[in-house]
């Protein structure tokens, strides 16, 4: 296994620990800070041994039909969104947007630049496929640890939870491989936030819980 995979196995890692024992009573706490720490390292490392820093996590702008991919993103995260916001019994767009739409689009973004920027890429050398399985894999396992053991998210189907985060990651994934780039996924993802969370006044609890 290579330098840069061994790098993004253990930022897949790390986030488990950061998601698993957020929002407990010190001491754990402190595992929880530890896990976005290492997490950080991996980052900074991968970004320095790259010679070129955006290969590091994908930051280059697709090679060719720009605009397309980004059309094909916002339609997959707008979407997607829009169908969950109709399975909830709401429009399906919002019909105004509060202060956290800012935060919303940054949140899904920043995941999107770690999972399917850094982590996908620093195993996409060897079988690509393995490696969008693998992101999403990651990204489902730190989704699914947010909630686990919350009573605060006590209506949070995991199972459902883990299935469509899967599902969507797997998309992300091949959208990052068709475009060779990270940003479509990110324009994707921010989409959707924007979409399901736009509207809110304050942050859900899942933010600072």
């Amino acid at each position: 296994m290579s330098g840069r995979a061994i790098l993004g196995f253990g930022a897949c890692l790390a986030m488990c620990l950061f998601a698993f024992f957020r929002g407990k009573p010190m001491p754990l706490a402190t595992l929880s800070a530890m896990g976005l720490g290492l997490t950080a390292v991996c980052l900074v490392v991968g970004v320095a041994r790259a010679e070129d820093g955006r290969e590091a996590w994908g930051g280059s702008l697709p090679a060719s039909w720009t605009v397309g991919w980004f059309a094909v993103a916002l339609a997959l995260g707008g979407g997607v969104g829009g169908a969950y916001r109709t399975s909830l019994g709401v429009s399906f767009f919002p019909q105004t947007l509060g202060w956290f739409v800012v935060s919303a689009a940054l949140i899904g973004a920043t995941e999107e630049w770690l999972y399917r920027g850094f982590i996908q890429g620093s195993i996409r050398d060897g079988e690509r496929l393995a490696a969008v399985a693998f992101a999403a894999a990651g990204h489902t396992a730190y989704k699914c640890l947010l909630f686990a053991g919350r009573t605060t998210g006590a209506d949070v189907h995991l199972g459902y939870l883990a299935a469509g985060t899967f599902l969507v990651g797997l998309l992300l994934g091949l959208l990052r491989e068709g475009s060779d780039s990270v940003w479509p996924p990110v324009a994707a993802h921010a989409a959707f936030d924007v979409m399901v969370y736009g509207a809110l006044d304050q942050a859900p609890w899942w933010v600072w819980q």
